[in-house]
């Protein structure tokens, strides 16, 4: 199965006889396929994001290995447009740990408010970095930062404030998001 939006409607298409499925607009449509749960954030996620905006009050902070929470972002932003409330510490090779902390430290004094820090490896210098400036600020710390999770992360910072909360909420829906998909489509009723 690949998938693309297509205009503001997601589009599952069946790779092997290019036929095309038009899913509806929705917050969020859910498909049980072979009794899991799978998770399509549409065009109506963007709308509750951009509706709750104004009252942002959690930042998002990716701390990782190499480029990805800036390209994560920037993925995320193919949905949402710009996302003001997410940036990215990226630890670049033959970069200082003092370097990284650095970095990180600014982001956090300069966000002046409560940060979700994603990131990508428990235990890597991003974690170890987090957990020393967990200490010194109010974060909230969750590893392995996939896409559904950043998506829900986004989403959830509009619409709750409590950090405890969201970390919880965006563990649930990263865990959903790794699945196997089934072999053949045809043998779901669900579509």
């Amino acid at each position: 199965i690949g998938s693309g939006l297509v205009g503001s409607d997601m589009c599952i298409r069946d790779r092997h006889k290019s036929e095309r499925f038009k899913l509806c607009k929705c917050e969020i449509m859910q498909n049980y396929i072979a009794n899991k749960q799978i998770i399509v954030y549409s065009k109506g996620v963007q709308e509750r994001y951009k509706k709750g905006r104004k009252g942002i009050g959690m930042q998002i902070i990716i701390m990782n290995h190499g480029r990805f929470g800036e390209e994560m972002i920037a993925s995320a932003e193919m949905l949402f447009g710009k996302i003001e409330n997410a940036r990215a510490v990226s630890l670049m090779s033959g970069m200082s740990i003092e370097d990284f902390l650095i970095e990180a430290e600014s982001i956090l004094s300069s966000s002046g408010e409560d940060a979700l820090v994603l990131t990508d490896l428990y235990g890597g210098t991003p974690c170890n970095v987090a957990m020393m400036l967990k200490q010194k600020y109010r974060i909230r710390i969750v590893c392995g930062v996939n896409m559904p999770m950043l998506i829900e992360a986004v989403s959830s910072s509009t619409t709750m404030s409590d950090l405890d909360d969201v970390a919880e909420r965006i563990i649930d829906v990263a865990a959903k998001g790794i699945l196997q998909p089934p072999e053949d489509v045809e043998d779901s009723d669900e579509l």
